[in-house]
């Protein structure tokens, strides 16, 4: 008789609970003068009394509408927040990667998933130089936030970054007309620009 897969996660009536505060946070001044002044709040169950046994190769749905409990579960397995009562015992560390991680905002769900198959398409196809594209579709995924961050803040910069210089070749606009991070009508661009160009190699993968 061959043996059970061996016991990767095992939650153990797991609950949850957040509080909402009703007033802002308190301040220095409120916190010296108001002695023991406490700020009001009402407590959330989120997740009450979960139990459940993942085995290697073991596949788990959670259903249910916005606001049951989904992400709240897969945070506290994952250990991203605490548990108020239960135990979570795990094989080794899981990672939580959730939807918002992958996907575009600005984009629809339709949009995202094309986006992401023709990217797809795109370096699975053996043509010359197609390593090179690879390579660079993927290399946002191997910098750190703080990396992308610099590069993209030199980019933008209207006297010596790029952008400018690749946007005025196309347009005929001065580089120096305009400011990617000091306008704010461009600021929010240049955001789901630098959004978009590191999280789409994710969206691809997937």
């Amino acid at each position: 008789m061959a043996a059970e897969p061996a016991v990767l996660l095992d939650a153990r009536h797991v609950s949850v609970t957040y509080r909402v505060y009703e007033q802002r946070a308190l301040g220095l001044r409120e916190r010296v003068l108001g002695g023991n002044l406490r700020r009001a709040y009402r407590e959330i169950r989120a997740v009450q009394d979960v139990s459940l046994v993942l085995r290697r190769g073991d596949s788990l749905g959670l259903v249910g509408p916005n606001g049951s409990g989904k992400s709240t579960l897969l945070s506290a397995l994952t250990g991203l927040i605490p548990v108020e009562s239960g135990d979570i015992f795990v094989r080794s560390r899981p990672t939580f990667l959730s939807v918002g991680t992958a996907m575009q905002g600005e984009l629809t769900g339709r949009r995202n998933i094309v986006l992401g198959f023709m990217l797809a398409w795109l370096i699975d196809r053996k043509f010359r130089g197609s390593g090179f594209w690879t390579t660079v579709i993927l290399l946002p995924m191997m910098l750190s936030p703080a990396v992308v961050g610099n590069f993209w803040t030199f980019l933008y910069q209207p006297q010596i970054g790029l952008f400018n210089y690749l946007v005025s070749f196309f347009t005929g606009i001065p580089p120096s007309s305009f400011q990617m991070l000091g306008d704010v009508r461009l600021s929010p661009w240049a955001i789901v620009l630098v959004d978009s160009w590191m999280w789409t190699p994710y969206v691809m993968l997937i």
